[in-house]
């Protein structure tokens, strides 16, 4: 990351101006920032900032309420048409530690921030209720979302040689010098992991189910269960079955089994396979011996779970297709090397 000098802050950064944002900030009671809702700060503090930083509110520099694969950021801020950072406003008297429910889970604000911004690809996510700034580095994994900590200020620090340092950091003018090392792989080729990871769990717990299958046959069947969870998830976060019908189905089958080795998780989706085909009879769902597969429970749990780590619906059907691309080519490249 590079360093901003003092010297070189009143270049790039109006000084004055992010001074007095803070000292009125601060004059403000607990009362007034605990009233002030997330509309307010961001139109009376936090825009303000961004223009202090260098960056042209009135233009595509500042993107308001920009959509992600993830759900929709308060902010982009972009330059030459590449989104540089994205920003998650609160009110002040939310606590950045805060969480939201999300499926029924809880995800940290933190969370929330860096998800929007790595599943656009991008490396810098900003978390703020104005009365704190954090910047964090948004290829970490999601258990360790501290790691990607770059830095916090309170409103307090803003306007000292430290604070003004910081938050040049993400100025115009220094934006592109920031630089870290990636832990994190992009959306794409995690979700491909996923599906090669998935593929090779899948098959291997078949193949010791159904040890006389044709190879052949084994990759198909695999191939076409796969592609039917990946086209349900799809379907559910594009509001076109409802949502999280796989999860609820999963969840519903664990809380009223009796006994799970005889009823077991397959035989529940194959139910959904053959209801989602009555409507939209599709081949891909058409009735095939994968149906019948033995699979193991914690298998297909596991394969249901990661998926739902990925939000289908902004995904367009270009990038969808690039990583069922890649995937195939896996898949292939794995079949040439057991055929050799």
């Amino acid at each position: 990351m590079m360093t901003v000098t003092v010297d070189q802050l009143h270049d790039d950064i109006d000084v004055n101006e992010i001074e007095d944002l803070a000292d009125e900030f601060i004059s403000l009671s607990t009362y007034d920032r605990d009233q002030m809702n997330e509309a307010t700060v961001r139109q009376q503090y936090i825009n303000p900032l961004l223009r202090a930083l260098g960056w042209d509110t009135t233009t595509d520099q500042v993107l308001p309420e920009q959509r992600t694969l993830a759900g929709d950021a308060d902010y982009a801020l972009s330059l030459n048409g590449h989104e540089q950072f994205f920003i998650e406003a609160k009110a002040p008297g939310r606590d950045l530690d805060g969480t939201r429910r999300v499926r029924g889970e809880e995800q940290s604000f933190a969370v929330q921030a860096i998800d929007y911004a790595w599943h656009q690809g991008c490396d810098w996510a900003v978390l703020t209720n104005f009365e704190e700034f954090r910047l964090y580095f948004t290829h970490v994994p999601k258990d360790r979302v501290d790691d990607g900590l770059v830095f916090s200020l309170s409103v307090d620090e803003y306007g000292t040689d430290d604070g003004l340092e910081r938050l040049a950091q993400i100025s115009k003018p220094t934006v592109q010098a920031l630089e870290r090392s990636r832990e994190r792989e992009t959306v794409t080729d995690e979700i491909l992991n996923v599906l090669s990871k998935a593929r090779v769990q899948l098959t291997q717990d078949v193949y010791n189910s159904h040890p006389g299958l044709d190879m052949d046959e084994l990759r198909d069947g695999v191939q076409r269960i796969l592609d039917r969870l990946v086209v349900m998830r799809v379907a559910e976060d594009r509001s076109v079955i409802p949502r999280d019908s796989l999860l609820n189905m999963m969840e519903s089958w664990s809380d009223t089994t009796i006994n799970p080795e005889v009823r077991t998780l397959v035989k529940d989706r194959k139910n959904a396979f053959r209801d989602f085909d009555s409507v939209y009879n599709s081949e891909l769902f058409a009735e095939h011996e994968c149906e019948d597969y033995e699979i193991s429970n914690t298998v297909l749990e596991d394969i249901i779970e990661d998926l739902y780590d990925y939000n289908f619906a902004h995904i367009d059907a270009d990038v969808l297709g690039s990583i069922y691309e890649d995937y195939l080519g896996h898949a292939i490249e794995d079949k040439e090397g057991e055929q050799a």
